[in-house]
């Protein structure tokens, strides 16, 4: 499926239509990628929490681990 053809639902963040969550791969990397991205500072943890919970509640079976606080 196009991207441009994706509902904005289909994402992680849907306003900027970043991380689609079709399958569970594309959820797995969009948790990692995720996580990556907030730690360089790219996106804002809150947007990092928007699309590990998107992920959890569309495909609970993935482990998602807590993320860790600085120190």
């Amino acid at each position: 499926m196009a991207r441009e053809r994706m509902e904005s639902s289909s994402f992680g963040l849907p306003r900027q239509r970043k991380f689609p969550l079709t399958s569970k791969r594309q959820a797995v990397s969009a948790v990692a990628y995720s996580k990556k991205l907030a730690r360089e500072r790219k996106i804002t943890p809150q947007e990092r929490d928007i699309v590990l919970r998107k992920v959890h509640a569309k495909f609970p079976s993935i482990n998602i681990t807590p993320i860790r606080g600085k120190k």
